[in-house]
């Protein structure tokens, strides 16, 4: 989402992307934009690192920024951006614009207080659900928007390879990292046990990296499923992968607005979600209209409902038609001038002061 942001401001002005620890750039950038890389190591030492480590780059952060004399700045709040606000309000006071993109209320912690503290400095917040910007006080909620990610162009493209429902893959796809902690796999896993019980043609595939991986693998052995579910590393395309199969599901406990779930429903791909703090699939999905929400960590709600679905075809394509309308509701061109409007708008109240 940085990225994309970023190329919808370097339409008709000048962006620089500043990266203090890495030099990798997953998503294409416009030609225009200026990428700027300290690639400074982190440190393995927690205490070192939180604190020499992070004045240091502060200090590089600041000397690039002055260099750089920006109108606005925009931060998807790192844990070093956190701390520029107090610089930046310390220095030359320059417009600092806040995009939260994870759940709040799972922040939790002193350091986690200090930085909602901190984040407070900002001009401008852009929340991406409504239960998101409620966390914060009202004078952070006075100077916010509301602005769900887009769906892009390059995902329309697969909606002419959707079937109808009964003429797609036996497959179920959950994609997202593993990590049982946040996306709770774990009850996917107990989920399809009770799907494939009635319906021994499905196949589950997990569509990700990370940590939890062989933690998986063991549940799946315990549920004696390792032949019908697969861990797949992550592709560089997600549309490409899901838009052959029946269902795409969601388990976590908190996320922003999964992009994987906004990709899969305005192809016309099925989705079955948990109910995610602090309301990004809620945001999407209206429950039995466009898709299905269950209660986060609930498996016997999840595993009925993909039941349900299974065995109801026809209700299946309806939902699925419904979901498409996302595409025109979140589409590219209506979220890009949600955010150069309100970019505008911060940079305006600081002209008439």
């Amino acid at each position: 989402m940085l990225a994309w942001v970023a190329n919808q401001f370097a339409k008709e002005n000048e962006v620089f992307i500043i990266s203090t620890h890495s030099k990798q750039i997953s998503q294409p950038l416009d030609t225009s934009i200026r990428v700027i890389t300290f690639n400074y190591k982190i440190s393995p030492y927690r205490i070192y690192r939180n604190t020499i480590q992070n004045a240091q780059v502060l200090r590089m952060l600041h000397k690039t920024i002055c260099n750089i004399n920006p109108d606005l700045i925009i931060s998807f709040l790192y844990s070093t951006d956190v701390y520029y606000f107090v610089l930046n309000k310390l220095t030359y006071k320059r417009k600092m614009l806040v995009s939260q993109r994870l759940d709040p209320y799972s922040d939790k912690g002193l350091a986690a207080v200090v930085r909602h503290k901190l984040t407070e400095l900002a001009d401008g917040f852009v929340f991406q659900t409504k239960g998101a910007r409620d966390f914060y006080p009202a004078k952070v909620i006075q100077k916010s928007i509301v602005i769900a990610n887009p769906v892009t162009s390059k995902t329309l493209t697969y909606r002419k390879y959707v079937k109808e429902f009964q003429d797609r893959n036996n497959i179920i796809v959950l994609p997202a990292r593993l990590n049982i902690n946040q996306k709770r796999q774990d009850v996917m896993i107990d989920a399809f046990y009770a799907v494939y019980k009635v319906h021994p043609e499905m196949k589950l595939v997990l569509l990700g990296d990370g940590p939890d991986k062989e933690l998986l693998k063991g549940a799946i052995r315990q549920r004696g499923l390792q032949d019908v579910v697969d861990i797949h590393a992550s592709v560089k395309s997600a549309e490409e992968y899901i838009c052959k199969c029946k269902i795409v599901a969601f388990t976590s406990d908190y996320e922003g607005i999964p992009n994987s779930l906004i990709e899969a429903m305005a192809i016309g791909i099925n989705v079955v979600s948990t109910d995610c703090s602090p309301g990004g699939a809620r945001t999407l999905i209206e429950d039995g209209v466009n898709g299905y929400i269950v209660p986060c960590g609930d498996s016997e709600a999840l595993a009925n409902r993909i039941t349900y679905l299974l065995d109801n075809p026809s209700i299946a394509n309806d939902l699925a038609m419904n979901a498409i309308k996302v595409g025109n509701v979140f589409s590219e061109s209506n979220i890009a001038n949600k955010w150069i409007e309100f970019a505008d708008d911060i940079l305006k109240r600081e002209k008439e002061k």
